[in-house]
């Protein structure tokens, strides 16, 4: 959360929290009009304590388990990171925003981080504490070499607190993968078409038409297939109109 220096952080934090109050508010009503329509998705799989494994470079001590639904091929990712790594976020994002707090007692920004989260609630810290600590996480769970991501991952918190830790899920679907059969030996018969000297010439005569050009004769007199400028009047009754000039005829 970002806020003017000048800003008093209780004051922005409380219309945060009526502004949060209101869109809950509005969700619950919406979900209400519409609960006999909706089909509440089915509730994930919770797997066991052994499935989960470390995340190799995690500096917050992740644990992700891996559960797949090969009916539809969605893939959920279950990430843990205990109190202790939650905790050390929570003191690097402080130390980052230390100047935005303003606790009666102490200068802006001087306040131990416990008494200013106790004054404001840890929760301010919530947002920049994901941005912190999950996205880079998440990111390397759900990279698969040699497999493409078929949408953006869809991210649900399930608990988060200092006294809790992180705990979420990230359901993801990968674009299939293709097996390719024996093709190696695969016979290809390329068609065979033989030009016949009738083809040639129509093709030829084609062509010399598209690109002839009209040469003035003046040694003979006109023969079929010549264009010649003419010049004439018609003439029907009632009618009075222009006498066309250098007419084309063939």
């Amino acid at each position: 959360m970002f806020v003017d220096n000048g800003s008093d952080l209780e004051t922005v934090t409380d219309n945060v929290a009526a502004e949060a109050a209101d869109a809950v508010e509005e969700t619950a009503e919406t979900v209400e009009d519409t609960a006999e329509e909706t089909t509440l998705p089915t509730a994930p799989v919770l797997p066991e304590e052994d499935d989960y494994v470390a995340l190799e470079g995690s500096e917050y001590e992740f644990n992700y388990a891996t559960v797949e639904d090969a009916d539809s091929g969605i893939i959920t990712y279950w990430l843990k990171a205990g109190t202790d790594g939650f905790g050390r976020a929570m003191n690097k994002v402080y130390r980052r925003q230390a100047s935005r707090f303003n606790v009666p007692g102490y200068r802006r920004g001087k306040a131990p981080m416990g008494l200013a989260l106790r004054y404001y609630g840890e929760q301010v810290l919530y947002s920049d504490v994901l941005d912190e600590m999950l996205f880079p996480a998440a990111g390397e769970v759900v990279h698969m070499p040699g497999r493409r991501l078929l949408a953006e991952p869809a991210l649900d918190i399930l608990e988060i607190g200092g006294d809790k830790g992180l705990t979420l899920i990230c359901r993801v679907m990968y674009l299939p993968q293709a097996e390719l059969g024996e093709y190696r030996n695969v016979a290809a018969v390329r068609p065979e078409h033989r030009v016949t000297d009738e083809e040639v010439d129509i093709r030829i005569e084609a062509t010399r038409k598209q690109n002839a050009r009209m040469v003035p004769v003046e040694d003979r007199p006109a023969e079929s297939g010549d264009i010649v400028t003419i010049d004439y009047a018609g003439r029907l009754a009632d009618f009075d109109g222009d006498d066309p000039q250098d007419a084309y005829f063939e």
